[in-house]
């Protein structure tokens, strides 16, 4: 602001004076240019300086060319004020003449400087890779004509006569390069039809408007405060007044194919729509409605459905469809549409009949009060290809899909297809996730049912070790009559593996707890446990089981073993080990008589140090990756070899043994282990 009042003020005293000033128009002109740098260094700051929406450029364009041309016209006719027209550079000849060259020229910077912005910022869009260096080039060129426009006090008029030369040529130079960036307008293809026909109108009156009145507003006023500031403005017009005109033809060229380009965008746009959607929306009967009426809307047919293949019939059936009512919906269900459909999974490509009326398939829709002259059929693959859908397309007019049309509806059956896919997909997910959460839930519950601890006795080491081998398993064991001289278990197997194993194995352990209550001998408790158990349970299903007591006061081991692995026993008198396998059917198989009579029980006699291992099979039968099986033998070996070691060192060395004989293979069945020593 103080910049311009200090211009102003100079040319208030020149024209007041009869004194040369030549000295201080060069420091007057210096500051002028230094007022348009710093304005436009002021303009870099702002958000529309980079501004990439051409419909915005474009309205900021009109706005402000409109706003310049209202203000500068609008003084002129208000103050009429009159310049020398015989001598160059012009001058006021009343101080009226001195307010409007420099209203006039405040104006031309502030609002001429950001115009040239936005046509920079539409030239940049979608540049070329010459582009900026285009811009540097007429940049530095402009530079050097203003500066020799003011050495040689020579207007712009292309005369290269006598000091004109100098900056004539230059300008010359620049106007081709302006010229070079005028045919940059790659901006005008992405603008609709719509807005194409509605700045081509306003260009025709905008190109009329700069190139009549630049003369009238601008020449003489900003010449006769600034010459600087008068060539920039002419070369600033004269580029104004080419990309106007060019940029106006391009429009009006263009228009015959911006309806072709209007439906390629808004195919686009379509596409991306969809693919947006989709990538957010899972349901699954959301997604083939709005495949149905996105597909209706852009290829513009008069009616579309969607038939989806069903597993579980082995045929197709409509999921959806847009501009079918339910009478004429019955109509298509019923219609002989297998020979297309049939058709379309033999090949897996799109089926296009662009003339019904002479085809095979003339009489196809007659039952329908619409009328169809083509018609089309693409089928939705999935990633491996097969056939998960059809998406059928009819419209009234004959030859109504043309590639384009043809290309969309692929497209579209593309991404629908992806869309149903995942859909099922996460549905599936969804699934094994709540499968998998109830599972943790039934693990938890299963781990609860296992006792905490091991029972606590002065003359008895107890530890104990489980691995399942899916989230839940069948394996089982318990204690019960614990104390100082009694100490009772339980262990058992159910058959199959996994949840329902888990719920057999909760069943048992409450049946048992009961039991254990009343009854002391194995054999009594496992009878009454196999006759209450098997009313409750699947044929295909059973219980291995073993009971045992041992009592501390007569040394002694009775047990029960219905169907379940035999015990293994290492004498320490003897350094012997055994497998005792006494008799008896699995709980579930009968519902008591053979039960009762097989079943067999069987006392041993124990001491100090001995051991006793009680395990499921689970163990023995765990297999290396060349299907060999741990086996008991290797049990019974492991015992023998570590007797001397306490109870849970030897089951460490046991699960130890046991892991690097499956070297990285998993267990196909649950783990248990129960070992007790005297």
């Amino acid at each position: 602001g103080v910049l311009v009042l200090i211009t102003l003020l100079y040319d208030v005293l020149k024209f007041y004076s009869s004194v040369s000033f030549t000295t201080w128009n060069y420091i007057n002109e210096t500051i002028n240019i230094l007022i348009v740098i710093l304005y436009y260094l002021y303009l870099r700051t702002r958000l529309f300086y980079n501004e990439s929406n051409v419909q915005k450029n474009l309205k900021n364009f009109i706005k402000l060319l409109a706003l310049l041309y209202v203000i500068v016209f609008s003084f002129k006719l208000i103050l009429n004020p009159t310049f020398t027209a015989a001598i160059f550079p012009q001058q006021p000849e009343s101080m009226i003449a001195v307010i409007y060259s420099n209203i006039a020229t405040l104006a031309a910077i502030l609002l001429f400087t950001p115009i040239i912005i936005t046509l920079k910022n539409l030239i940049k869009y979608k540049r070329k890779k010459r582009t900026g260096l285009y811009f540097t080039i007429t940049l530095i060129f402009a530079f050097v004509t203003v500066i020799l426009t003011v050495v040689f006090v020579a207007p712009l008029d292309l005369s290269f006569k006598e000091n004109a030369l100098y900056n004539n040529i230059t300008f010359s130079v620049t106007m081709i390069f302006l010229f070079i960036i005028a045919t940059r307008n790659s901006w005008i293809t992405y603008l609709s039809r719509r807005e194409k026909i509605y700045f081509s109108i306003i260009g025709v009156i905008l190109v009329w408007l700069i190139l009549k009145l630049f003369d009238i507003t601008f020449k003489e006023p900003v010449t006769a405060h600034s010459l600087a500031l008068g060539a920039l403005a002419n070369i600033g017009w004269i580029f104004l007044s080419i990309y106007s005109v060019m940029a106006t033809l391009f429009l009006l060229l263009q228009l015959p194919t911006a309806r072709a380009f209007d439906r390629k965008m808004r195919e686009v746009n379509s596409l991306y729509d969809l693919s947006r959607t989709i990538s957010v929306e899972y349901d699954h009967d959301k997604l083939v409605h709005m495949v149905t009426d996105m597909s209706t809307e852009v290829i513009e047919s008069t009616f579309t459905w969607l038939e989806l293949y069903d597993d579980m019939i082995q045929s197709f059936k409509i999921g959806a469809y847009k501009n079918l009512d339910d009478d004429e919906i019955m109509i298509l269900r019923n219609m002989k549409r297998s020979i297309i459909n049939n058709l379309i999974l033999s090949t897996k490509k799109t089926y296009i009949i662009n003339d019904i009326s002479k085809s095979d398939f003339a009489n196809l829709f007659d039952e329908l009060d619409k009328k169809v002259g083509s018609f089309a059929g693409v089928p939705l693959l999935s990633t491996k290809g097969d056939i998960i859908g059809i998406l059928y397309s009819a419209k009234s007019a004959i030859l109504g899909f043309d590639p384009d049309d043809v290309n969309l509806l692929e497209a579209y059956a593309s991404q629908a297809a992806i869309a149903l896919e995942n859909a099922q997909l996460l549905k599936i997910s969804l699934e094994r996730e709540r499968m998998e959460k109830e599972l943790q839930i039934a693990r938890e519950v299963q781990r609860r049912l296992l006792p905490h601890d091991t029972p606590k006795m002065k003359n008895l080491q107890v530890d104990t070790l489980t691995i399942t081998a899916y989230e839940v398993g069948g394996d089982y064991y318990d204690f019960f009559h614990s104390n100082n001289e009694n100490l009772g278990l339980v262990i058992g197997d159910v058959s199959g593996k996994g949840t329902s194993a888990a719920f057999y194995m909760a069943e048992t352990k409450g049946i048992i707890q009961s039991l254990a209550t009343h009854y002391i001998s194995p054999k009594d408790i496992l009878i009454h446990t196999n006759k209450l158990l098997y009313s409750s349970m699947e044929k295909k299903s059973f219980i291995s089981l073993l009971a045992a007591n041992i009592d501390l006061h007569k040394k002694s081991l009775t047990f029960a073993r219905a169907g379940h692995c035999p015990i293994i026993y290492f004498d320490a008198k003897t350094k012997q080990t055994s497998m005792f396998k006494t008799k008896g059917i699995a709980v579930g198989l009968d519902s008591g008589q053979i039960f009762d009579s097989t079943l067999e029980e069987y006392k041993i006699k124990v001491n100090k140090n001995d051991i006793i291992a009680f395990y499921t099979d689970g163990l023995s039968e765990a297999r290396a990756a060349n299907g060999e099986e741990f086996g008991e033998e290797r049990l019974c070996g492991l015992i023998k070899e570590n007797s001397g070691l306490d109870v849970s060192l030897l089951k460490d060395v046991i699960i130890d043994n046991i892991l690097g004989f499956l070297d990285g293979q998993n267990l196909h069945d649950d783990l248990t282990l129960v070992l007790i020593k005297l």
